[in-house]
């Protein structure tokens, strides 16, 4: 084992910098991480500890300097879920507010989908851009999202691998190492955490979203970021579809006006945040504004160009629905009682819009259309969810399965709870 790493009381910074830049040139062998991953998943690491472990993993690669623009640095991260495409619409919608935002996204993640993964469905989308690249992109845009770079924290983007590989994401201080040092690299002074919590979210419960949300706050603030943390729910899917290509073209219907309640509901809460720690008052009606005049769908557009994509490819490709189907119906009168959002997302990675038990690559054309909410009123026969991709085996895998995704309940339900103050 790399030196009596699992021996310590405590760590510095120097001793994480060695541990990790060791990992980076394999001078720590993966077996000596993955025990120290294990350790570190039982013990846990103070609040220093882990801003000392964000430090070292930042040093690993470059920092972005955007000190020389005059208006605010923003960005959201989001812990992931079912159908959780808030930064396409927030991120534009933010852009043309006149802030300015340099987006580092990820791919899917286990049960969850993956912001990279949807954009690269546009037709000659370039998902990692170099520095200097993505630097003109915001300065010219005001908005540039991409994907982690080998220039960009290493040190975490080889450990997340691994993790990722060992199914021990969910750790604390790991988790705000990986999320922190990639916003703090990007170069923000604003940023906004919608921390999601329930039977779809990787947090299970409030008590576990609060105590990550207070720790990624603290880190941030260390590191002189301005931090506000949301808690919003993700006991269903978010929106009407869940996906790849699909999430694309719902997210640009609500940069038009024609959003979902639901995902509209976070994406205004969140814009709101982050307008608040920058000026005195928020203005709504600008943020409504914004979407209804199309100004925040034409930052998308410009955004999805200035990467080399073409929307008018995209709508050729998607215009036509010619996949095959699997369609969940209502088996009695009544209200939809929950769901169960993992088990819906683990189905939906499994048919193309995921990794997790797909081997067969990022199908575009995966997605889940989710026809009622909870404490909708339904008739017997009517569609709950509807299961869409390429693979007519994949499809007609799903129908042998017996997984009960929804209940319904013969009285009334209440809705369910989507922001939590």
């Amino acid at each position: 084992m790399f030196p009596n790493i699992l021996e310590k009381d405590s760590y510095s910074y120097e001793d994480f910098s060695s541990l990790v830049n060791g990992y980076l040139v394999e001078r720590v062998s993966e077996l000596d991480m993955q025990s120290w991953i294990k350790y570190i998943f039982k013990r846990g690491m103070s609040t220093e500890e882990s801003a000392c472990y964000t430090k070292s993993i930042i040093d690993t690669g470059t920092r972005f300097d955007f000190s020389s623009l005059s208006a605010p640095i923003v960005d959201k991260h989001s812990t992931g879920g079912i159908g959780d495409k808030v930064s396409l619409v927030l991120g534009p919608l933010l852009a043309a507010y006149g802030y300015y935002v340099p987006m580092i996204v990820g791919t899917s993640l286990g049960h969850t989908g993956g912001t990279l993964d949807k954009l690269c469905s546009i037709p000659g989308y370039q998902p990692y851009l170099s520095i200097e690249k993505f630097k003109k992109n915001v300065n010219k845009v005001g908005i540039s999202i991409m994907g982690q770079t080998q220039d960009i924290c290493p040190g975490d983007k080889k450990i997340y691998e691994l993790r990722d590989r060992m199914n021990m994401i969910d750790s604390y201080p790991l988790i705000c190492g990986s999320i922190m040092s990639k916003k703090i690299a990007e170069g923000i002074d604003t940023l906004v955490l919608d921390i999601k919590i329930g039977n779809g979210a990787f947090m299970h419960t409030l008590d576990m979203a609060k105590n990550l949300g207070k720790l990624l706050k603290k880190i941030g603030e260390l590191n002189n970021i301005k931090v506000k943390v949301a808690i919003t729910d993700m006991n269903q899917p978010l929106g009407n579809y869940s996906g790849v290509a699909c999430e694309i073209i719902e997210s640009m219907e609500a940069l038009q006006g024609n959003g979902p309640e639901d995902l509209m509901d976070v994406v205004y809460y969140l814009a709101e945040q982050i307008i608040s720690m920058n000026e005195i008052n928020t203005n709504h009606q600008k943020l409504e504004d914004l979407i209804n005049s199309g100004e925040a769908y034409q930052k998308f557009i410009d955004m999805v160009e200035a990467h080399g994509g073409s929307i008018e490819k995209f709508n050729q490709i998607y215009s036509q629905n010619q996949n095959f189907k699997y369609t969940l119906f209502a088996d009695r009168d009544g209200y939809v009682k929950s769901f169960q959002t993992k088990r819906i997302g683990e189905i939906l990675s499994s048919i193309g819009a995921g990794r997790l038990n797909n081997t067969d690559g990022i199908d575009n054309h995966s997605s889940l259309k989710t026809f009622k909410k909870i404490s909708n009123k339904v008739s017997k026969g009517e569609p709950i969810l509807e299961y869409c991709c390429a693979s007519e085996e994949k499809i007609n895998n799903l129908r042998v399965l017996s997984d009960e995704l929804f209940k319904i309940s013969e009285s009334e339900c209440p809705r369910q709870e989507l922001i939590y103050q």
